[in-house]
């Protein structure tokens, strides 16, 4: 989700957060939760630089019909991994 000032991200299964906030040298990131989401995303964003993907690439994601959550990566042949449900 986006708000007036950050985003925010937030695992429904586990209540787990993280958020940026504007700061004046430019934004802070925090979370809270069993997930630790901000480091899950520097992780993928981290794999994602090393196996040479521009840094925006979109990942998608779906949802089958049991409710497993799935992202995936079309630059790399499809490389998925299932989100907790």
């Amino acid at each position: 989700m986006t708000s007036g000032t950050g985003v925010i991200l937030v695992d429904t299964a586990t209540g787990s957060q993280a958020w940026t906030e504007r700061a004046e040298d430019g934004r802070n990131a925090y979370q809270h939760g069993p997930l630790l989401l901000r480091d899950r995303v520097e992780d993928a964003l981290t794999a994602r630089r090393g196996a040479g993907l521009p840094p925006h690439s979109a990942p998608c994601r779906t949802v089958a019909p049991d409710g497993t959550r799935r992202v995936w990566l079309p630059a790399l042949g499809g490389r998925s991994r299932d989100l907790p449900v």
